[in-house]
């Protein structure tokens, strides 16, 4: 009669660490998908281009030659302005704009270079 009660409870422990182990596994599944649904989402965030950023970047440059074309007298007033602007800013300028094209066209070739490397 114990030795059924004891292969009753360890029965019913099994059945419940068995349970505990499952919905752990379970819950560590959805972690991990979310996670990698997350990284999904940002390996895409880095591949696409910044549209936005782009157009005002390019924007920046193209619009004062645009307008001095279309518009003289305001094209002027723009190049006269510009040269108002002191030499280290707008060296400052060009250098920031320049590393966000750059680092925006870089990433592909550079991730492409990178895994030849690894790959040895």
């Amino acid at each position: 009669m114990s030795g059924t009660v004891i292969a009753a409870g360890l029965g019913l422990l099994t059945n419940w660490l068995t349970g505990k182990q499952k919905k752990a596994k379970a819950k560590t599944d959805v972690e991990v998908k979310k996670i990698q649904r997350d990284e999904t989402w940002e390996v895409a965030a880095l591949k696409k281009p910044g549209k936005m950023l782009r157009f005002v970047s390019y924007s920046m440059f193209g619009l004062p030659m645009i307008i001095s074309v279309v518009w003289p007298e305001q094209g002027a007033k723009i190049w006269a302005n510009l040269d108002l602007v002191p030499d280290w800013y707008l060296t400052t300028f060009i250098s920031i704009n320049g590393a966000v094209w750059g680092i925006a066209e870089l990433k592909q070739p550079l991730a492409a270079i990178a895994g030849r490397v690894k790959r040895g």
